[in-house]
């Protein structure tokens, strides 16, 4: 699939602390006098407004002249233009989590300012500035993090450091008239779509390999859930091992995939043989049905608003992409091993704080 071009977002503005910076240009030993580009992947989208986004982002940022907060508000100028969102950057608090670090957008440390003031987007980044090529953990190819609302989460999404030196622009002999278009071209957006087809029975959203790994993993399950790999309490510090209890469901990660089949039109029996199984590695066949028929009838309020707006065909890309991203989760995560007795825990926690 070729990328769709994205025409920069013009609301864009670098902060003061940024443009400050922007002359930070390296010399190589030839005597050329550069600047590093590096691109971002934006995946996993989701907003209150517009569920979960079926494209990903590729945004390019030059490390001297950028910082995190112009990552953050170009995706939001994408989600305003595309009409996927309305939430504007300075709306809300939020959180960016990169390579293990926690970045907080700037005006949580502006005190005393008014709320005029504070919710001017050109002094946001003022109070605590991250330009690229200065973060507190350099950027390095393949670092991940996570943009999230501070209070409601609004607008979520995964970041992948997809190269950190993308591409070098050559500033040796340019002029400033040439020097502030190549500014205008940056940040530079490219919109990928996911393509995904809205046919529950087209399996597009997993390949054979993950198959015969979900396959694998769900019997590693099995002799997991069947045995005695818990801890249950029957004296002050006597514990005794027992079957593991099965989590609760999950609205989001779970309810809401069954959520969309439901109100797509599909059974069960259809839905858990073409992606159930595959999503809800952990979950038998029968407790997912119990489930499922409790949210079909006398819980279906729960599930109700899951793809409001959607046509049926856009429910089950949506369910797919749902459905994809709990299944890499969980092959991610391995093999389930057995919880740690409980007086060990409690020992290792009460020495790491000491």
């Amino acid at each position: 699939t070729s990328d769709k071009d994205i025409p920069s977002p013009t609301s864009v503005v670098p902060s003061t602390a940024a443009l400050s910076q922007a002359s930070e240009k390296k010399t190589t030993a030839e005597g050329k006098v550069t600047a590093t580009v590096c691109r971002f992947l934006i995946k996993d989208i989701h907003t209150s407004e517009g569920g979960h986004i079926l494209s990903n982002l590729h945004i390019d940022l030059i490390q001297s002249q950028h910082g995190l907060y112009d990552l953050v508000s170009t995706v939001y100028d994408v989600l305003n233009e595309k009409g996927w969102s309305t939430v504007a950057i300075y709306s809300h608090l939020w959180h960016f989590n990169l390579a293990g670090f926690e970045y907080q957008n700037g005006w949580r440390l502006c005190h005393g300012k008014t709320s005029k003031e504070q919710a001017n987007p050109k002094t946001l980044d003022e109070a605590e500035p991250r330009i690229l090529s200065s973060l507190a953990i350099p950027l390095e190819d393949g670092q991940e993090g996570r943009v999230y609302g501070y209070v409601n989460n609004e607008v979520q999404f995964n970041v992948i450091v997809e190269c950190a030196a993308f591409e070098e622009i050559d500033h040796t002999k340019t002029t400033q008239a040439e020097a502030e278009k190549v500014r205008v071209v940056y940040p530079r957006v490219t919109e990928l779509p996911i393509q995904i087809s809205g046919d529950l029975l087209h399996q597009d959203w997993i390949t054979a390999a993950e198959v015969d790994q979900c396959e694998e993993l769900r019997s590693d399950f099995e002799v997991y859930m069947n045995g005695e790999n818990s801890w249950k309490r029957v004296d002050y510090n006597l514990y005794e091992p027992c079957k593991t209890i099965s989590p609760q469901w999950h609205r989001r990660k779970e309810n809401e995939i069954i959520g969309l089949l439901i109100n797509a039109g599909y059974k069960f029996k259809k839905s858990w043989k073409s992606m159930l199984k595959y999503a809800f590695i952990d979950r038998s066949e029968s407790a997912t049905q119990h489930q499922w028929y409790k949210l079909r009838n006398k819980e279906f309020f729960k599930i109700e608003n899951f793809g409001e707006n959607l046509s049926n065909e856009g429910k089950i890309q949506t369910a797919k992409f749902l459905a994809k991203k709990r299944m890499h989760d969980f092959l991610k995560s391995g093999t389930p091993e057995r919880d740690p007795h409980p007086l060990t825990k409690r020992k290792r926690e009460e020495e790491e704080d000491f």
